[in-house]
Parts: C-alpha cells; sequence; structure tokens
C-alpha cells in the first residue's frame, strides 16, 4: 500500500502552521496566493507556482522567526515545492 503524496498547498500550510497557527496560515497562504499568483486559490497552484509566492512571505515570517530562520525555512519549503 503506497501513501498518495500530500497536496503543495496543504504541505505549505502545514509546515506555516507551526510558526502561525493552522488558522492564520491557512489565511495568509490564501492572501499571499491571491495577491502575487494571478489571484489564483492556493489548491490552484502547482508545487514551482507555490514555490514562487515564498519571496513574499519572507517579511511576515522574518517578523515572527526572525532573518536567518526564515530563509532556512523558505529554503526549505523552495525544495519541497519544487519536487
Amino acid at each position: 500500500m503506497t501513501t498518495s503524496p500530500v497536496p503543495s498547498a496543504q504541505l505549505l500550510a502545514e509546515r506555516l502552521s507551526k510558526y502561525l497557527g493552522p488558522q492564520a496560515a491557512a489565511n495568509t497562504l490564501e492572501a499571499f496566493c491571491r495577491r502575487h499568483a494571478a489571484g489564483k486559490a492556493p489548491d490552484a497552484l502547482s508545487g514551482p507556482e507555490l514555490a514562487r509566492v515564498l519571496p513574499h512571505l519572507q517579511p511576515l515570517l522574518s517578523v515572527f522567526l526572525g532573518t536567518t530562520k526564515t530563509e532556512v525555512l523558505l529554503q526549505q519549503l523552495e525544495k519541497e515545492l519544487s519536487r
């Protein structure tokens, strides 16, 4: 029995929820995707498309995590979404 891959938007929301909480992560992801990905919802975007939204999250995440942790997190997320 194999497990199906987690959709990219769900993966990103789960990773962000560790730092922002589940509801704030979902709302943030929705808002940033709509604003920076041609008005599309996160679920309508592929992994590489979501990866292009990540740099726009940096200022927000830097406030909560600091610059260094944010850079590491965004690099990890970009790798995961690019698969």
